[in-house]
């Protein structure tokens, strides 16, 4: 095998990448198998593996619109259907996405730091290696990596996007245009956060140079109609099922409204603090917030009426007390930067003491380096304008609601 330090082959290194960054999982996953937290007992872990559990007997829909995005349940219950009740085949696919995720660092890297000539320097190489080693070594990225939860699909899927939309000096064309639409929309069902890269693929179409017979604007035109006919085909089976099975107006999820309200009351704090009359975790909380929302209302409510019964509390606090709001937002945006670790689900720190990942890179040491390093790209490297304004886009989304390490997790790419 030819030496990594010959930089010669791109193709090569991408290998060697992905293989090491899966042997670190894997040996996250030997070690999670002898602790008390192979088996989710409580939190988001346990309601993602609770609905699958319900799936596999064949509960397949209670007639009611999703109060939870579905996708992640699904794919568990199929995939226990396959190979059996077994939290390895889950945790082994999230690693091979993060493996992934680590090689499109180095692919972003590399093509960003690309000379007009096409030739890539080696030290663009260096710099994608170094980059994707970081993230390998990044502690709650090996946490959320094997355990139940979508975020390594997340952020493989929103790496990609960007990396597809950064790396073309063109505008991209209208098949990829429908690609990128339909992966935007497919994760979309397990993670609704996707969607804010829909304006950068937009900008893409409106900024970058047309290449074809049409006129610029029919370029535009049609690669947005593509773009929107493959989220609206991606995201099809939730609204389908919310539209046509619940006869109710929820394109995704209708927990939206509680997790605004959560977000924006008079004791929020930017991180997710429950309100009174809320209890902590996943499927309590959801719970509470349907049986408080009926009890106001006085009869049952439709899963949409529930979320509008929370937005409106939401826009209601927003409205009167906008300057409260704007200090929120404000607080918000400090704990996004913040070195700070708000682990919600306290797995982070269960495993660092358990030994269960490897020691490594925190939140705080990413941004400290990653802020003056956006700006100084922006100057050196064009194209890297498109990845900082995929972060600005991923931030400004959860300012909308609040701020978890694994909700900014996906910036740190």
């Amino acid at each position: 095998m030819k030496p990594l330090s010959s930089f010669k082959n791109s193709r090569a290194i991408g290998y060697y990448l992905f293989a090491g960054v899966l042997f670190i999982h894997l040996l996250a996953i030997a070690r999670l198998s002898s602790s008390p937290f192979l088996l989710p007992s409580r939190g988001d872990m346990h309601f993602y593996n609770d609905w699958a559990q319900r799936i596999l007997r064949g509960n397949l829909t209670d007639h009611l619109a999703f109060y939870g995005l579905p996708l992640y349940p699904y794919l568990l219950a199929f995939l226990y259907r396959v190979f059996t009740y077994n939290p390895f085949v889950p945790a082994f696919l999230q690693s091979c996405l993060d493996a992934g995720t680590a090689v499109v660092i180095y692919m972003l890297a590399r093509d960003i730091f690309q000379r007009s000539d096409h030739n890539v320097p080696n030290q663009a190489k260096l710099l994608g290696v170094i980059a994707a080693c970081a993230w390998a070594f990044f502690v709650p990225a090996q946490t959320y990596t094997v355990i139940l939860m979508p975020t390594a699909w997340f952020v493989f899927a929103f790496w990609l996007v960007v990396w597809r939309i950064a790396k073309n000096k063109n505008a991209p064309a209208a098949k990829e245009c429908l690609l990128l639409g339909l992966l935007i929309g497919i994760t979309a069902m397990g993670i609704a956060t996707i969607l804010v890269l829909l304006p950068l693929i937009l900008a893409a179409l409106l900024i970058k140079p047309k290449i074809g017979r049409r006129k610029p604007w029919q370029i535009f035109g049609l690669g947005a109609a593509l773009c929107f006919a493959g989220v609206a085909a991606g995201t099809s089976p939730c609204w389908i099922h919310n539209y046509f099975i619940a006869r109710d107006p929820v394109i995704l999820s209708a927990h939206s409204g509680i997790n605004f309200w959560i977000g924006n009351n008079p004791i929020a704090n930017g991180y997710p603090r429950f309100p009174p009359g809320l209890r902590a975790g996943q499927a309590a909380m959801l719970e509470d917030s349907i049986a408080v929302a009926e009890t106001a209302a006085g009869h049952p409510l439709k899963r949409s009426e529930v979320s509008d019964y929370w937005s409106a509390k939401a826009r209601s606090y927003i409205s009167n007390n906008f300057g409260a709001w704007l200090k929120l937002i404000a607080l918000k945006l400090r704990n996004f930067w913040s070195a700070f670790q708000y682990d919600d689900l306290s797995i982070i720190t269960n495993f660092r003491e358990q030994r269960i990942i490897l020691p490594g890179l925190s939140f705080g040491i990413v941004a400290a380096l990653g802020i003056p390093g956006m700006l100084f790209a922006w100057c050196l490297a064009p194209k890297s304008r498109w990845v900082t304004a995929a972060i600005l886009l991923h931030m400004i989304s959860l300012l909308a609601v609040f701020v978890t390490e694994r909700y900014r997790l996906a910036i740190v790419p």
